[in-house]
């Protein structure tokens, strides 16, 4: 079955930090966590997929990122049974992680079963110019294929996503999702600014773009 994500779709967004030292170590830490965590998450009704990030500059920071076909869905699996995952995945971690909610505004490439252990993802966080959601729909929709459609060309590309926080921070997150780091660095070196150019005009600096290894996916 095809994963794909789609506008409307609902992003938990895990951010924390891990007690391992290392990729390898925190894969290790989640292996007896993950398939328990699993089997609790595919019973849910909306459930699609689940990502597991390391910071590739191993400074413990990792990222979590679950998603779901609608946010009731999410909300209904917070209320019944969201307890017992998340107290698995804060045995990994240094402390309990905010998880807040984003809204997936645009999508673009393979789906969420074509993406693997291994895959890189570059994540641009920044607010959005624009005082409202709509407004910014609005902005992302008319720059979307200008900054977007140019990734189809780039060896390694996998997938992009825009992200949009649900709780009116303004917060955005863009990931690049590519299959090895040498193929994301090379697009960087290549036509990155062409892309992200696009991006910066919608919202504001800094921006940021650390980059994650996926070490776990469902």
């Amino acid at each position: 079955m095809t994963l794909d994500v789609r506008p409307g779709n609902t992003v938990a967004v895990l951010v924390g930090k891990a007690r391992a030292k290392s990729a390898e170590e925190w894969s290790r830490a989640l292996d007896p966590v993950w398939p328990q965590q699993q089997a609790v998450l595919r019973a849910q009704k909306g459930f699609m997929d689940c990502k597991a990030l390391w910071n590739i500059e191993n400074n413990q920071e990792i990222i979590v990122l679950a998603y779901w076909n609608s946010l009731p869905e999410r909300l209904a699996y917070e209320k019944a049974a969201a307890a017992a995952p998340r107290a698995l995945m804060e045995t990994t971690l240094q402390g309990p992680p905010p998880r807040p909610k984003f809204e997936v505004l645009q999508s673009r490439g393979v789906g969420l079963d074509k993406i693997k252990e291994g895959h890189i993802v570059a994540i641009m966080s920044a607010k959005s110019r624009a005082a409202t959601r709509d407004e910014f729909v609005g902005e992302m929709a008319r720059i979307w294929d200008k900054a977007t459609r140019p990734l189809e060309t780039q060896k390694g590309f996998l997938a992009v996503q825009t992200f949009y926080s649900i709780e009116g921070t303004r917060l955005t997150h863009t990931l690049g999702f590519w299959a090895t780091l040498k193929e994301r660095l090379a697009y960087e070196g290549s036509i990155s600014r062409q892309v992200r150019g696009p991006f910066e005009s919608i919202t504001l600096p800094p921006y940021p773009r650390p980059k994650y290894v996926v070490v776990k996916s469902m």
